[in-house]
């Protein structure tokens, strides 16, 4: 019984180490959190600076893969699926605001070129090469 157990439970921590490497390789940057339920008591996390899932025990974090806590590793796998969908919901939200903030500094450095080459077309002023913006 005890060997099975050994198996079962390295099977177990391989199994999660995969699904840990696949966080890694899906290039997930934002640090997500899955909070504690009624089915499971641990509150979990996927870091991406760190590279691991993390398990938070008496307010500290400690890596949730462990071969010797079998018990979290199993409802680690209960709540597994819910920190992929919150890990890739944050990163399709930051593409998003990437986006909009991309785009909003490109208007204003297009308002800022305006700017500076509005002042100057006045009667009798001419650029020389060195007022020139990179766009003209």
């Amino acid at each position: 019984m005890e060997n099975q157990y050994k198996i079962a439970a390295k099977k177990l921590y391989e199994t999660l180490i995969r699904i840990q490497a696949w966080f890694r390789g899906e290039n997930l940057h934002e640090t997500v959190y899955v909070d504690p339920t009624d089915d499971c008591p641990y509150m979990f996390s996927w870091d991406y600076d760190q590279g691991f899932i993390f398990l938070s025990d008496d307010d500290k974090w400690k890596k949730a893969i462990n071969i010797r806590k079998v018990e979290v590793m199993i409802f680690l796998m209960s709540q597994v699926s819910d920190l992929l969908t919150e890990a890739r919901t944050q990163r399709d939200a930051m593409i998003e605001l990437s986006d909009i903030a991309s785009h909003q500094g490109l208007v204003l450095l297009d308002e800022l070129s305006n700017f500076s080459t509005s002042r100057f077309n006045q009667p009798g002023f001419q650029l020389s090469d060195k007022t020139k913006t990179l766009e003209e």
